[in-house]
């Protein structure tokens, strides 16, 4: 056989050599993927509804799960496949979500431990973003958020879907405009009309979100004062301490309201000065405390000091000012600062469910005296509000 001839020879046999060995390689990368059973989701409410599922490999061939019915998402839904198969490496599951609510969710993806060492990965994107106002009805036109699912799946192992679940979690709600140290609430700068002080918290990522890692017993000095936008504010029950000045000058809140079996025992000084608007006040009975100046300069119409109180002080003009016209002043009180009731002009009936033993300065004050309504008040606004009273 001639040079030429052998050449030939060898390079014919070289190209189907490479030929083989390009579609095996080929072959390889195109391993049956098989998927059978259903996507499960754990999640607990229905506020998710899923519009749309589609299928596709790493070709980017996208086609739509026959049978698949658009509805809400509970605990109990899942999503059914009879057996598909491709020849590719990977495919991706593609959800098409509506999210009715303002909350934002996390995503995530639980499947065996097994996996791993079979070298198959499975991925989900990690965030369901919130809605800019809730969604009551469902319309074409409704945006929807892509939730993928993707399975890589290099050696080609049968993929039971029942072995995978998606996560759905509520995010943990940011605490917006907020502030703490440990357990004391240290600054609120929101424009909230009606704020709910957080009894707990935690942070995640630097930020103060909802959570139980801190409880919050303390309203700190100023914290939540000269707010032009408030209204309405509600305390919880782990409130321990109102700071100094703490709900100061917010000249147009008109609603303070204590919740649950509230645990507050001072209110501090100053702390709703200058609150002009609240005109009702209802003081939780394990309040011991409170300080000079504390609701001081307010349009007062209505006090109450909550049955069970266990009420020791109330400081200098603590309540100067207010519109009362009659007030119950607890068994329990031993001191009244320097005009505590001063200059409440409409004040007219002072009842003391304890009238012996009280002293205004030296004055030595007698019982069936301040057992008279009419004279009590007088005494307390008028003949002997420049004194401080005690009780022994």
């Amino acid at each position: 056989m001639s040079i030429k001839l052998k050449l030939i020879s060898f390079l014919s046999m070289f190209v189907l050599m490479l030929g083989v060995l390009i579609m095996g390689v080929f072959a390889i990368g195109q391993q049956t993927i098989t998927l059978d059973g259903s996507v499960n989701f754990n999640i607990a409410n229905k506020d998710l509804y899923i519009k749309d599922v589609r299928i596709s490999n790493d070709n980017y061939t996208e086609q739509s799960v026959g049978g698949f019915l658009p509805g809400y998402i509970n605990e109990n839904f899942n999503l059914s496949l009879s057996t598909v198969s491709n020849q590719y490496g990977s495919f991706s599951l593609h959800f098409d979500i509506i999210n009715t609510t303002t909350l934002a969710y996390d995503v995530t993806v639980s499947y065996p431990s097994n996996y791993q060492s079979q070298n198959i990965e499975v991925t989900v994107n990690s965030e369901i973003p919130a809605s800019p106002s809730e969604i009551t009805e469902i319309t074409d036109t409704t945006p929807t958020t892509e939730i993928v699912l993707m399975i890589t799946n290099p050696n080609g192992y049968t993929i039971n879907l029942s072995d995978i679940t998606i996560n759905i979690s509520e995010q943990a709600k940011i605490l917006e405009d907020f502030t703490f140290e440990g357990n004391v609430l240290t600054a609120y700068t929101g424009t909230a009309s009606d704020l709910v002080i957080p009894g707990s918290y935690s942070i995640v990522d630097g930020q103060y979100v909802e959570g139980n890692d801190y409880t919050v017993t303390e309203i700190g000095d100023g914290a939540v004062s000269g707010l032009s936008s408030l209204i309405s504010v509600t305390i919880p029950s782990c409130i321990q301490s109102i700071g100094d000045n703490a709900f100061t000058q917010n000249e147009y809140l008109e609603t303070v309201k204590f919740i649950g079996n509230s645990q507050l025992t001072t209110i501090g000084e100053g702390a709703f000065a200058e609150c002009f608007e609240i005109n009702e006040l209802h003081i939780p009975a394990s309040v011991v405390t409170i300080e000079r100046y504390a609701f001081s300069n307010t349009n007062l119409e209505v006090l109450e000091f909550n049955e069970g109180s266990q009420l020791e002080s109330i400081g200098m003009e603590a309540f100067a000012f207010a519109l009362i016209s009659e007030v119950t002043i607890p068994a329990s009180v031993t001191y009244l600062g320097v005009g505590a009731f001063g200059d409440c002009r409409n004040l007219s009936s002072v009842t003391f469910e304890n009238t012996t033993g009280w002293q205004a300065g030296t004055t030595s004050l007698s019982s069936s005296d301040l057992s008279n309504r009419t004279t009590a008040a007088t005494y307390l606004t008028d003949t002997y509000d420049n004194r401080e009273w005690t009780r022994s």
